[in-house]
């Protein structure tokens, strides 16, 4: 019988790929799928287990209870200069979740999403897969920065929103306080949604400015956030997103009628988390050693290399050493010397690779010496 066409459609992750390719390949080192080495703190672990051990572990509120919202929207206020509140504030199982139900929410059928390129590939299929329409906006020609005038070249009459991710994966690019600024001008003319992916705010190596902190904006702004990257939590599977009272009313709906609630453990582990380690700045501080070392690194073989400003990838421009597809570069890479990185393919951008620095300085090292080999063949 016939399936959806949405779902069929969907094609294989370029990640996985390479990521199930590399895992064949003896000594190779891997710098392909963006979960951190990083271990949580233990006595985050330790409450938990505790937890488990004197809790019934049942169903939670649907959305999250108003303790867990509340912390966020403090933390939330606290560093990044919002006024949100808990009715703000929707849990979801990890914020992949809440970008599906964040477009189950927002779009009818055909509704257009602006998605500057690069882009973390799942976007697209999350659109698609609520009956929305993406429409990638190309940054490439500006440094990957976002500028009012770029997005008036795409935005139409069926524009329901733009999705931002910020700081940006693949690129390691965060906008800085005057991008912020002539972007936030430009968005209160606009009757759209401005859908902010902050899951990687907690790795800022500047001031990271949140588009929740600017009140002429506040009833347009969706923002989605997590645990997974500032705790090193990927696995506990808990995100959450803020958005006015008037669109959380419904997305509590949509989560629902997707995941029922969140799980018991790990909401109770994410309010340790805000309660206890609300920043993680150790974690910050070893990305961005590891970012500004191998920028510098492949910036001196002669890669182009956008400036790393939050994350903890690297974005790199080969068109010097190649014209292939990224995608032959990167399984070449792997091939010759080892490396296994991302194709800019993946991401909607070709001359490019993604490398995820979720391998300490060492193994960094060693990657940069492979990769010069790889160069001067």
């Amino acid at each position: 019988m016939e399936l959806n066409k949405n779902i069929v459609n969907v094609p294989y992750s370029l990640i996985r790929e390479l990521t199930e390719k590399a895992q064949k390949k003896e000594n190779s080192i891997m710098l392909t799928i963006g979960e951190p080495d990083l271990a949580p703190p233990k006595e985050l672990i330790e409450y938990g287990c505790e937890y488990a051990k004197t809790h019934t572990l049942g169903y939670t509120h649907s959305g999250g209870s108003e303790h867990i919202r509340t912390l966020v929207a403090n933390h939330y206020n606290k560093y990044y200069n919002s006024d949100i509140k808990a009715d703000n504030v929707t849990m979801h199982i990890g914020s992949m979740e809440g970008i599906s139900s964040v477009f189950r929410t927002i779009l009818n059928i055909d509704d257009e999403v602006i998605v500057p390129t690069p882009f973390f590939s799942p976007y697209e299929q999350s659109i698609n897969l609520a009956y929305g329409k993406t429409v990638f906006m190309d940054t490439r020609a500006d440094n990957l920065v976002i500028k009012p005038e770029t997005i008036e070249k795409v935005i139409t009459n069926k524009t329901k929103a733009i999705l931002f991710s910020n700081p940006g994966n693949p690129s390691g690019y965060m906008l800085k306080k005057e991008e912020m600024d002539e972007l936030v001008k430009y968005f209160e003319k606009k009757d759209i949604f401005i859908i902010a992916d902050e899951i990687y705010s907690a790795i800022s190596f500047y001031p990271f400015i949140s588009f929740a902190s600017y009140p002429s904006i506040k009833d347009k702004v969706i923002v989605l956030n997590g645990f997974s990257k500032s705790h090193s939590m990927t696995g506990w599977r808990i995100g959450y997103s803020i958005a006015p009272e008037y669109v959380r009313k419904c997305l509590v709906n949509a989560s629902f009628n997707n995941v029922g609630s969140m799980v018991t453990l790990s909401c109770a582990i994410a309010e340790y988390a805000l309660e206890k380690y609300p920043i993680i700045e150790e974690f910050r501080d070893i990305y961005k050693e590891r970012a500004f070392f191998l920028a510098k690194e492949l910036t001196d073989l002669g890669f182009d290399v956008v400036e790393p400003r939050g994350a903890f990838y690297l974005f790199v421009g080969y068109e010097k050493f190649s014209k292939e597809p990224s995608l032959d570069f990167a399984m070449r890479l792997l091939d010759e010397v080892g490396v296994a990185v991302v194709p800019g393919i993946a991401f909607g951008s070709e001359n490019y690779f993604r490398i995820a620095l979720t391998q300490d300085i060492p193994l960094l090292k060693e990657t940069a010496k492979k990769i010069r080999e790889f160069v001067h063949k």
